[in-house]
């Protein structure tokens, strides 16, 4: 006897019971089959509704999971072209539910698309994803994957419809068609199953006979189910104070006096709540049964986003209002793509590409191409032509540091009314040159914000103090709400010192996850920071985003601190942030100026030379990372005497403006 258990690990509060529904026909399916071949036995579990974080998914209609005994199959094998016995044993799928009709599916080159409102979304791909995602998650979370299948039940199509779709297909498609019917049985999956994914069968010598098992020596239906059923994510006091943040209580505030005809601007330096109120407007506007893409160009803050849209319970769905992040970079990409002006998204040196001529040569064509040979319908059937850019609104961070054509292209496509824009004043790291999203704009509702909401009025007045030793046009204003606040100057991060952070962390509420470390390109090395695992030796626990592996990932687990290249803090913010070896980014960011002005790919100020202007501007940059912090900020210095260490030090000594503020700790 086969026993087949279904378990919902998140019901939709919307109130849909389509993923419902559809687990409990495939049961049916099962226990029909299964009911007639009386040697069979074993465990199917069937999981709906299956949410994790990481990854660009994030969610999987239904995981089918078999551990079964006595059931052997004698089917097609396509390698060898004759009838053979497959014994089926271990399994595991991920399938996508659709229920479109036969007129609204279509086969293209990227594999199925089904149709939502006039506009094809990308199905296979998506389902491609899951798996990986999945797979990913799991190695990650129970620490092995079995081999997962995955697959799309169209629920509503006919298998001789099915075929037809097939045979509409463009001529000469290489496909493999994961898709099933509307009617199926456990065999005709397990056909289909070799078909698609020949590496799922394990042949014995001659071939003859194959097993279908999946992974070995471990209870895979077990630890998947409990880990998911057991799951338990806790939420620390911070995060839960930015989940508030974000809120349908304060989210709706954020857009009562914004005119949905208007450019909506936001402006302030860093800390002022900038990315919040995106996020704000974003899922307000979402509320509202619209669906928004935020971009930048931060992986890590994309993933940081993305961890507090997990937690909020928002998922990418194309048929529902949602909240999508982005790379600007992938998202232009895409509609190069999109419009021919690219074949695919492959860029054989990424550096090459986009710091050169070949991303913004591209730019320019595609621009072109939208402004002078389209018409507004047009542009407006290309919009709604694909999921990958069919948005109601499209929100822009750090917006002081995007390229002309870039808003133009934007603007031209959605139109200034549905840009959404936070603007940081003059944090830049691709140029030194600012555009002016409001150039050309007659509507536009403008809001500049100078109170600092992020940081302790101590590491504000530190942060104005530095920029003001070194000449910089940079200030913010106090919150009057918070108290104290302090710098802390070491040349090794010992753990004495991080216990400390750990202890005066508890007294407010925070998790090790709000320990931020960030960490010049010098630290890595063979792909992770280089004392990752003598820290881990010493109880210091890292998430370590400059890990290749984790690049598309967060973290739940908030026993681990988060660890990133200085290269992307910007957006990210700790209760303690350990600015790492800055006498190092220091050199880094002046020698990568200095290059670009050398070269011609920046201009100097006016008044002021070559070196002198890389020096500006790398002071100027540094300050991104000196505010980060809420609470604490440490600085490490690998040369306390270098130029940036005896600026510390000076201002250290300075009793009138900075006494109790920076606690310098090197003898």
């Amino acid at each position: 006897m086969v026993e087949i258990t279904i378990i919902n690990i998140t019901r939709d509060v919307s109130g849909d019971t389509r993923e419902e529904e559809a687990v409990e026909k495939l049961r049916n399916i099962l226990y029909q089959e299964f009911g007639r071949m009386p040697s069979a036995s074993g465990n199917i579990c069937l999981l709906t509704n299956v949410t994790f974080g990481g990854g660009s998914t994030g969610e999987i209609d239904i995981v089918v999971l078999c551990d079964l005994r006595g059931v052997t199959y004698n089917l097609y094998d396509p390698i060898d072209r004759i009838q053979k016995d497959i014994v089926v044993q271990r399994l595991c799928y991920v399938i996508e539910v659709k229920d479109h009709d036969y007129r609204n599916v279509e086969l293209f080159k990227n594999g199925f698309n089904v149709k939502y409102d006039g506009v094809w979304h990308p199905v296979s791909s998506q389902s491609r994803k899951q798996r990986f995602d999945f797979k990913t998650y799991l190695k990650k979370h129970i620490g092995y994957s079995p081999f997962i299948n995955n697959f799309i039940w169209l629920r509503e199509i006919a298998g001789s419809e099915l075929d037809d779709v097939v045979v509409r297909a463009i001529d000469g498609i290489a496909y493999s068609d994961n898709a099933l019917p509307k009617y199926f049985s456990f065999k005709e999956l397990i056909q289909k199953t070799i078909i698609v994914y020949p590496d799922s069968v394990s042949w014995n010598k001659d071939r003859k006979k194959g097993w279908m098992n999946c992974c070995s020596g471990t209870n895979f239906i077990a630890d998947i189910s409990r880990h998911f059923t057991q799951r338990r994510v806790v939420v620390g006091q911070l995060t839960q104070n930015r989940l508030n943040f974000l809120s349908m209580k304060y989210a709706s505030k954020e857009i009562d006096h914004i005119n949905s005809n208007n450019l909506t601007l936001f402006e302030g330096r860093a800390g002022t709540g900038k990315t919040i109120k995106l996020l704000q407007v974003a899922i307000a506007y979402k509320n509202q049964g619209k669906r928004c893409v935020l971009l930048t160009y931060n992986h890590a803050l994309i993933s940081d986003i993305n961890r507090l849209l997990f937690l909020s319970g928002i998922y990418s769905k194309p048929d529902k209002p949602t909240v999508v992040t982005d790379t600007l970079h992938s998202f232009f990409m895409d509609l190069m793509v999109l419009l021919g002006v690219r074949n695919d998204k492959i860029v054989d040196d990424t550096d090459e590409y986009f710091n050169k001529t070949g991303y913004i040569n591209d730019l320019k064509e595609m621009f072109e191409y939208i402004s002078g040979s389209l018409s507004k319908s047009e542009v407006q059937n290309f919009k709604d032509s694909s999921e990958l850019i069919d948005w109601d609104y499209v929100l822009v961070d750090e917006a002081q540091d995007w390229l002309e054509l870039e808003k133009e292209i934007l603007y031209a496509i959605y139109g200034p009314e549905r840009i959404v824009v936070a603007d940081g004043v003059d944090q830049f790291m691709r140029s030194d040159y600012k555009i002016d999203w409001a150039q050309g704009v007659v509507d536009v509702y403008k809001k500049k914000d100078v109170v600092c909401l992020r940081q302790k009025p101590n590491l504000v007045r530190f942060a104005n103090g530095f920029a003001r030793e070194l000449g910089l046009d940079w200030h913010v204003d106090e919150n009057d709400q918070y108290n104290g606040g302090r710098v802390i100057v070491v040349q090794n991060y010992m753990t004495d010192l991080h216990v400390e952070l750990l202890k005066d962390g508890r007294k407010a509420n925070a998790e090790p996850y709000d320990i931020l470390f960030l960490v010049p390109p010098q630290d890595i090395q063979n792909g992770q920071f280089f004392k990752y695992e003598l820290y881990k030796q010493n109880k210091i626990y890292l998430f370590d985003g400059t890990n290749p592996e984790n690049k598309e990932y967060f973290s739940l687990d908030n026993s681990l601190c988060r660890l990133y290249q200085y290269d992307s803090c910007r957006g990210l913010e700790g209760w303690s942030v350990i600015c790492y070896d800055f006498d190092l980014l220091i050199n880094y960011k002046y020698d990568s100026f200095l290059s670009k002005l050398q070269s011609g790919e920046m201009a100097s100020f006016q008044g002021a030379g070559i070196p002198e202007t890389a020096k500006l501007m790398t002071y100027m940059w540094s300050l991104m990372p000196l505010t980060r912090a809420i609470d604490t900020l440490v600085i490490t210095l690998r040369d306390p005497n270098s130029e940036i260490g005896n600026l510390l030090h000076k201002m250290n000594q300075d009793r009138r403006h900075y006494d109790g503020i920076i606690e310098w700790r090197i003898s």
